[in-house]
């Protein structure tokens, strides 16, 4: 029963990348974690069906990433894909990502970029994410930090509360601030926000294109 189940959900990835029409958008599918049986048919499946950018969960080394990616340069041979055309992000759950996250950002030239998960960090941090977010601080900026250092893109965590959109707004704010490229999203009423913040004035634009 469990392996019918399990195909049925690897049938239903692969139609839906194949089928949906994203309208544009990139296609962005977390994979199982290293950890589990699951993770090896996930990315061939990712592959086969096309999916722009494979998101590595629970990320704690450089060498989580290389696996993935030898994992996915064979399923791009195996399915005719471009060598190089399905892109890597990095999700960091945990203490032990938090400090390896520069070598992570490091591991891969398809590594465009590293994610906060923020519920499994605090867990592992033995606490709970709070509405001033102190908790997080250190994991984000060295995550920004890494990030720059490295050429790469660097996004923030959920903001779980959806019927606190003022309290959102002044996250989504705080880690602008900080330096972030983007915010996860758990709702399209969050989609918004986060645009308005993160869409460049048209002082900053004018200032990129001299």
């Amino acid at each position: 029963m469990l392996k019918t189940k399990r195909m049925q959900l690897v049938f239903s990835l692969y139609h839906a990348l194949k089928t949906v029409d994203y309208h544009g958008c990139e296609r962005v599918v977390r994979i199982n974690g290293l950890e589990t049986k699951h993770w090896q048919e996930d990315v061939r499946v990712c592959v086969a069906g096309g999916c722009d950018t494979i998101r590595i969960s629970k990320t704690e080394s450089a060498d989580d990433v290389r696996t993935v990616e030898a994992a996915v340069e064979k399923a791009e041979k195996e399915f005719g894909r471009p060598i190089g055309s399905t892109l890597l992000m990095a999700a960091i759950e945990s203490t032990k990502g938090i400090l390896n996250v520069y070598d992570i950002c490091k591991s891969s030239d398809r590594l465009f970029g590293v994610a906060l998960s923020g519920g499994d960090y605090t867990k592992d941090l033995q606490t709970v994410i709070s509405k001033s977010g102190v908790e997080l601080m250190g994991a984000r900026q060295q995550m920004v930090i890494a990030a720059r250092a490295t050429g790469k893109m660097c996004f923030d965590t959920v903001y779980t509360d959806l019927d606190d959109m003022e309290g959102f707004k002044k996250d989504v704010a705080m880690i602008r601030a900080m330096g972030f490229d983007g915010k996860s999203i758990v709702n399209p009423r969050q989609i918004p926000v986060t645009h308005e913040i993160f869409t460049p004035t048209e002082k900053k634009l004018f200032s990129l294109r001299r």
